[in-house]
């Protein structure tokens, strides 16, 4: 039996405190702070989309026909993963919280402090798995599947191996060849606090006229990783472009770039910066389908079988990403598609 517990405080020599310490994690802060449109979906489902074109022309009293009506739509198909572990609750008979152990070992169970908070961690390496995922996920990760590729291959770390359920946003964009991509980069370029507000304005520059002018929580956005994310508070700091800023050097730094919002995302690859519409509505350009947004509906904690006095930490998911408009995000990164 695979015991997923590794019990290592078992020095109980007294009282201590009711509670335990809990690892901080990545938060799935896209979602959090409203910077992706959530749909609960377990099936196939359109993006809907419609465009229409040139549709004026001269009067004529009887006139004909003209203009585009484009119907289309991009596919949100949510792929299936879960997460599984047991554990042996009589484990905890040499710990702190043997005392809330029952007394019958027919219905031992885990004790309830030690149950509360593993599931606490266990929720919050979920949120920060989808964090992740939602940004660095890639198929061809999966050994399984034909085109199998490193993480490196793609300009990504070795630890993004881990997302390999499903096409995450970066993956998306990237290889849609609407997608405005700033030129000239190649693998391991870098931003820096000598380069920053260059990038920006390259960004900028490239931003579809009709986001220009677009602010608040809706508008246009910056999003960005916590790397490029310090660099950016640290650039506000350098004395020669203090003029950027408002208020003094030694403040908090305005997260705003030209009034616009600038986001810091934990998943959003290091080097990498998307400007697009991304909030939690569906006007937004960010998709993400998922079978379900309710944490009691994904995860269980029950005893194995009947014979056993096992128990068991079950969670069962779907996950896909979309965009709206890829003519409409611009995205700097050295990743490659």
């Amino acid at each position: 039996m695979s015991q997923a517990i590794n019990l290592q405080d078992t020095s109980y020599t007294g009282t201590s405190a009711g509670y335990f310490i809990t690892r901080a994690v990545v938060e799935a802060e896209t979602i959090t702070k409203g910077c992706i449109y959530v749909q609960e979906t377990n099936f196939r489902l359109h993006i809907p989309r419609v465009e229409i074109t040139n549709f004026i022309q001269k009067f004529a009293s009887t006139p004909t026909s003209q203009g585009s009506v484009t119907v289309d739509g991009n596919i949100l198909e949510p792929k299936r993963m879960m997460l599984y572990y047991e554990f042996e609750p009589s484990i905890f008979e040499a710990h702190w919280t043997s005392e809330e152990l029952s007394k019958e070992l027919l219905t031992r169970e885990l004790p309830a402090t030690a149950e509360s908070y593993i599931l606490l961690q266990t929720f919050k390496r979920l949120n920060e798995f989808t964090e992740n995922a939602i940004w660095r996920s890639r198929q061809v990760f999966d050994p399984a599947n034909a085109g199998y590729v490193t993480p490196a291959s793609k300009g990504q770390e070795a630890g993004d191996s881990a997302y390999l359920y499903f096409d995450g946003l970066m993956s998306r964009l990237l290889a849609d060849s609407g997608t405005i991509q700033v030129p000239g980069l190649t693998a391991g370029s870098t931003i820096n606090t000598s380069n920053f507000f260059t990038v920006m304005g390259n960004i900028y520059n490239l931003v579809p006229k009709a986001l220009i002018g677009k602010y608040g929580p809706k508008g246009l956005k910056f999003l960005m990783g916590p790397r490029t994310f310090q660099t950016m508070e640290q650039s506000y700091n350098v004395p020669t472009i203090t003029a950027y800023k408002e208020g003094n050097p030694s403040d908090v730094v305005n997260k705003a770039y030209l009034g616009y919002d600038v986001v810091k995302l934990n998943g959003i690859p290091d080097n990498t910066i998307i400007a697009c519409i991304a909030c939690p509505d569906q006007t937004s350009n960010t998709w993400l389908g998922v079978s379900s947004t309710s944490d009691d509906t994904q995860v269980q904690l029950a005893k194995l079988q009947p014979n056993s006095s096992l128990y068991f930490v079950k969670g069962l998911f779907k996950m896909d990403t979309n965009f709206g408009f890829s003519d409409q995000v611009v995205v700097w990164t050295p990743l490659v598609a």
